[in-house]
C-alpha cells in the first residue's frame, strides 16, 4: 500500500498516467483497431469519435501536467468525469454494436473498460487525498 498511497499523493503523476493512457488508447484505436476494423465490428466513425476523445484527454491530462502547477487534486475532477464518461460512452457502443461486434472487439472495449475505471478509482482516491491534506504535491 505504500507505493498507491505515495501515488495518490502526487496529482501531477496521475496526470501523467492519465496522459499516457489516453494516448495509449488514441494510438490503439489508430494503428489496431480502425485498420482492422473488420476484425473488432465497428464502423470507421465510432473508432475515430472514440479516438478523437482519446485526444482531448491526452491534451487535458498533458497539457496540466506540464504548463500548470498540479499540486492541486482538483486538476483531476474534469478528468474523472471525462473517463467515467468515456466508460459509459464505450459500454454504450457495446450494447449498441452487440449484433456487429465480433468477439475481439467485445473484449477489447471491456478491458478498456475495466482498465479505465481503475484509473479513475486511482483518480479518485487521489482527489480524496488532496481534499484531506493541505494540497501540496510531494514527488
Amino acid at each position: 500500500m505504500g507505493r498507491l498511497k505515495q501515488l495518490i499523493q502526487s496529482p501531477r503523476k496521475v496526470l501523467l498516467i492519465d496522459g499516457l493512457g489516453a494516448t495509449l488508447t488514441m494510438t490503439l484505436l489508430f494503428l489496431v483497431v480502425l485498420p482492422f476494423r473488420g476484425y473488432f465490428g465497428l464502423p470507421q466513425t465510432v473508432i475515430l469519435g472514440l479516438a478523437f476523445i482519446g485526444l482531448i484527454f491526452a491534451i487535458y491530462s498533458f497539457g496540466c501536467y506540464f504548463f500548470t502547477n498540479p499540486s492541486s487534486a482538483r486538476l483531476l475532477i474534469p478528468v474523472i468525469i471525462g473517463n467515467t464518461t468515456y466508460c459509459l460512452v464505450s459500454l454504450g457502443i457495446v450494447i449498441r454494436y452487440i449484433g456487429q461486434l465480433t468477439l475481439l472487439g467485445t473484449i477489447y472495449f471491456l478491458v478498456e473498460i475495466v482498465v479505465v475505471g481503475i484509473v479513475v478509482y486511482l483518480e479518485w482516491l487521489t482527489v480524496k487525498e488532496g481534499m484531506r491534506g493541505d494540497g501540496d504535491e510531494q514527488d
